[in-house]
């Protein structure tokens, strides 16, 4: 019984580091999530801009763009042609603002052509919904085959993942 302590210490140290990893997972998704449904909520009700009530969207972008590349993959998720055109452009305003911040790194042509590419993808209200859903299909289309480079999902703990 002496010699399996060592070996159950171990194996319930390892558990103890894996759990604590998921939840801490688990703590920035969560976090994400209530933050996109905040800004999903406020840019349903702001579709006018009220004269002296101060909108509360730029501090969601702000909140969000905080959370840094963690928050990437789920804000490219939330790009659905259904989605409110408001909804979708301010979305696309932290989307920029943290893809551009992770791509000061990059050489300034990649950083130019990301720029371009963001910025043909960009929603305005208003726009048909064919255009919108190419756009949503172009979003999933760059985070499939480049955007993946600005996070790494196992990197929970930092909101500047390095550039790959």
């Amino acid at each position: 019984m002496k010699g399996m302590k060592w070996p159950l210490g171990i194996g319930v140290a390892l558990c103890a580091v894996v759990i604590g990893w998921m939840g801490a997972v688990a703590f920035y998704h969560f976090r994400v999530r209530g933050l996109l449904r905040d800004l999903r909520s406020d840019a349903e009700k702001t579709l006018v801009p009220t004269v002296g009530k101060p909108s509360r969207l730029l501090d969601h972008v702000m909140d969000l763009e905080a959370q840094g590349c963690r928050a990437l993959p789920l804000i490219v998720e939330e790009f659905r042609p259904e989605a409110p055109s408001e909804y979708l452009d301010v979305l696309g305003m932290a989307l920029r603002g943290i893809v551009s911040t992770s791509a000061q790194r990059e050489p300034e042509d990649v950083q130019s052509k990301l720029y371009d590419t963001l910025k043909d993808l960009e929603i305005n209200g208003g726009e048909p919904p064919a255009e919108v859903r190419r756009k949503c299909d172009g979003l999933h289309r760059w985070w499939t085959t480049t955007g993946y480079r600005y996070h790494q999902a196992w990197r929970f703990w930092t909101t500047a993942c390095p550039v790959r």
